[in-house]
């Protein structure tokens, strides 16, 4: 198996770094966030959906840190009482790439990913987020370890 942190460990984090700064896609280099949050999602996906009602509350989890709304197949409905401020969605024809470099082809939806200050994956969840979920990947990238 290809251990995709080391190959594709800086393209995530520069793709990271350019879905952050802007909702649209820029040029420009950043350096890495502290850590960032990525909701991979789909329209078909029932439990996709009902994250994003939770929206608010994971933004508050990890902020200042970006929270990356990567949704496969278009425009997740405007299910969310409000946007957190941190939150970017990627742009559309680019989540399915940052997918693929991050959870691999066949990853399952809802996928979420976390990355590291040096843009590497630290926690992953295959399955739907919660407030325990998230706080046990932050405990997790926050302790130093990479996956």
């Amino acid at each position: 198996m290809v251990d995709l942190r080391n190959r594709y460990g800086r393209l995530v984090a520069a793709l990271a770094v350019l879905l952050a700064a802007s909702s649209a896609p820029a040029a420009e280099e950043a350096p890495p966030p502290a850590h960032a949050l990525i909701l991979f999602g789909a329209n078909w996906c029932a439990p996709c959906l009902a994250e994003l009602r939770s929206l608010p509350d994971y933004g508050a989890m990890i902020a200042p840190a970006p929270l990356l709304v990567a949704w496969t197949d278009g425009q997740p409905p405007r299910l969310w009482p409000a946007w957190p401020g941190n939150a970017q969605m990627v742009p559309l024809g680019q989540a399915p790439a940052l997918l693929a470099r991050i959870g691999g082809k066949t990853a399952g939806l809802p996928y979420v990913a976390m990355l590291d200050e040096k843009g590497r994956l630290c926690a992953d969840l295959r399955g739907k987020l919660d407030r325990e979920r998230l706080a046990a990947m932050l405990r997790t990238c926050r302790g130093g370890a990479t996956r």
